[in-house]
């Protein structure tokens, strides 16, 4: 099969691109490393409940960026570029804090006002 095929395994020249910013993780690792890791992940994709409780955060949080994205084109010159980095790593920053940590952060609704999203320098 194709999880028991270790050629299968090795990734693509594409993805060294992401080691430097991802290391060496579950996306970019190879062989027995990736092994080890999906195995520690795994038995979280087979509980039912807890992938609904991870989308109702998904869809909750969905809900803010797109709210917050909506007020940045309406207020702001018809046509003009703006930066949309700031309103995804807020969105992504609560939505990991809540579902890996159980965490509400509320990095999108702070408006930048948030310890931990100063902190770590966003």
């Amino acid at each position: 099969t194709f999880i028991n095929n270790s050629k299968q395994l090795v990734k693509s020249f594409d993805y060294t691109f992401l080691e430097p910013w991802l290391k060496t993780g579950l996306l970019t690792s190879n062989n027995a490393k990736w092994r080890t890791r999906r195995r520690l992940i795994t038995p979280a994709f087979h509980d039912t409940q807890l992938l609904h409780n991870f989308m109702l955060i998904f869809n909750e949080q969905s809900c803010i960026f797109a709210r917050r994205l909506g007020e940045c084109i309406r207020i702001g010159e018809k046509g003009k570029a703006f930066d949309m980095f700031p309103y995804i790593s807020s969105c992504t920053l609560d939505i990991i804090a809540e579902t890996a940590m159980g965490e509400h952060v509320d990095a999108q609704s702070s408006e930048g006002k948030n310890a931990f999203v100063t902190a770590t320098g966003r």
